[in-house]
């Protein structure tokens, strides 16, 4: 969520709205409690689009953060306990570029789905899937093509691998305009 102090949105000298990573507890049906802040986020850099593993151990997401390859790039923190985190890791070249790789998404198969604007594509944002194995090797990274991605910005790409199901976002143009 957006950055907060004294009730009031904080925003950087260049008046940019920083986000940060946070958690919560769910309390009842539709209800979420006990919302605390994660404690690797860093009060200058946003923090964003969190995803977990399957196993529930790693916490992947997008950062501009000091350590990184470019405009922003995906990380991860292993938890560790109730309140206990790694500190960040950066993904690395096979995965991170100089430009902006952004909303990760971890399928069940352990597949990180991501948008990068810094890799060959069609255009803007592009899908990309990259595997990684039980032993932590990244696999090579590959661009999803059409329909997933377009001429236009493509992102938060979410997928059900079993059913072959999924959703992506998108700023293409079409009759109900941006997806």
């Amino acid at each position: 969520r957006n950055k907060f102090k004294d009730g009031k949105k904080q925003r950087d000298d260049n008046k940019t709205l920083k986000l940060s990573l946070y958690k919560a507890t769910n309390v009842g049906t539709n209800k979420w409690g006990n919302i605390e802040e994660l404690p690797f986020n860093l009060k200058e850099y946003s923090m964003a689009h969190p995803a977990l593993s399957p196993d529930g151990k790693r916490l992947y997401f997008s950062s501009e953060m000091p350590g990184g390859m470019g405009m922003s790039d995906i990380w991860f923190v292993d938890i560790l306990g109730e309140n206990s985190y790694s500190e960040p890791v950066n993904m690395g070249s096979k995965i991170n570029t100089e430009a902006r790789e952004s909303f990760p998404f971890v399928s069940d198969k352990n597949n990180i789905y991501l948008a990068s604007d810094g890799r060959g594509g069609l255009g803007g944002f592009d899908v990309f899937m990259v595997s990684i194995t039980e032993d932590g090797k990244i696999d090579e990274i590959s661009n999803l093509g059409e329909p997933v991605n377009s001429p236009q910005d493509d992102f938060g790409f979410i997928l059900n691998e079993e059913k072959r199901f999924g959703y992506v976002s998108s700023n293409r143009g079409g009759e109900g305009g941006s997806i």
